[in-house]
């Protein structure tokens, strides 16, 4: 094991923080993604991610946990998008493409505000990147919190979501409400997207957004 890690590597605490909130990630997202890959919306997995930067820039601004911002602002895209979505995969793609675009326009506004506006340094950087060993353990609890429920959703509606993603028309003459089993698939799928580490900005917490790059956080 030293060939691949230095001695001493899985003896710290960051390291055991950083192996807990992947795990859960991984764990979430590879549950949830295989309903995203069967029901095709593999574009609005995408789309929730990128939109999460949206509150996740907004929490920076407000001083508050990114990682709400994420799961917030996703589970509201998700409403959104199933709002003004189609039956088909065309309008669902076209109502997708609305609301990332709308939603990655105030993710830049408020990542100016947040380098012109504060003496934050790195602003940009730490909510589109940020770094899982830089977490704190008490955020693995309130990552867990954004995950159980997604696994809830997904266990509570599993057949009703296997039969409208094969069959929308079997599902409705069978009584499946295919349009709330879409609405509670997009919450499930915006709220792993939230836990995933690409867009970390919950790396940092609030005391770390000083004015020094977040890389030396902690």
């Amino acid at each position: 094991m030293n060939v691949l890690f230095a001695p001493g590597f899985f003896g710290s605490s960051p390291v055991h923080v950083a192996l807990a909130i992947g795990g859960i990630s991984a764990l979430v997202c590879g549950i949830v993604g295989t309903f995203t890959v069967l029901r095709g919306q593999s574009y609005a997995g995408h789309a929730l991610a990128d939109l999460s930067v949206t509150g996740g820039s907004a929490s920076f601004l407000a001083g508050i946990s990114p990682l709400w911002g994420f799961a917030g602002t996703g589970v509201l895209a998700a409403g959104v998008m199933d709002m003004i979505g189609a039956r088909q995969p065309r309008g669902r793609d076209l109502a997708t493409g609305i609301v990332r675009g709308a939603g990655l326009g105030l993710a830049a506004l408020f990542l100016y505000w947040a380098a012109t506006s504060t003496s934050t340094t790195g602003s940009a950087v730490t909510i589109l990147f940020g770094s899982m060993f830089t977490i704190e353990s008490g955020v693995v609890p309130l990552v867990a919190g954004f995950g159980v429920p997604a696994l809830i959703i997904v266990a509570a509606l599993y057949r009703p979501l296997v039969l409208s993603s094969v069959s929308p028309e079997l599902a409705a003459a069978r009584g499946v409400r295919v349009r709330l089993a879409g609405l509670a698939c997009l919450i499930a799928i915006a709220l792993a997207v939230s836990l995933a580490p690409s867009p970390s900005a919950r790396s940092c917490p609030p005391r770390c957004w000083s004015a020094r790059p977040p890389s030396r956080c902690g």
